[in-house]
């Protein structure tokens, strides 16, 4: 449906629009929202979330640790509005 609706705005599916729905489904965001919903059912601390990141993807133990750390710091960031960040 969403497609539709775009196509129905913007026509013919340019370069952006092309660009915004890849990006939405991009490896990386299906990984967040995972460990998103990890987190909130708070069923493991989020270190404890490797192991469940790397069978749900099928990834090796060192890209899901990457991949967890990233998360967590992207959190860490989002979630401490007036503290300096690492980018800061």
């Amino acid at each position: 449906m969403r497609e539709s609706f775009l196509r129905l705005i913007f026509g013919v599916f340019g370069s952006w629009v092309n660009h915004m729905t890849s990006r939405a489904n991009s490896p990386r965001d299906r990984y967040f929202r995972f460990l998103g919903r990890l987190s909130a059912g708070g069923r493991s601390n989020m270190y404890g979330a490797i192991p469940y990141l790397a069978a749900a993807f099928g990834l090796d133990r060192e890209t899901a640790f990457r991949i967890v750390c990233e998360w967590i710091d992207s959190r860490v960031q989002t979630s401490a509005p007036g503290r300096p960040t690492a980018a800061a």
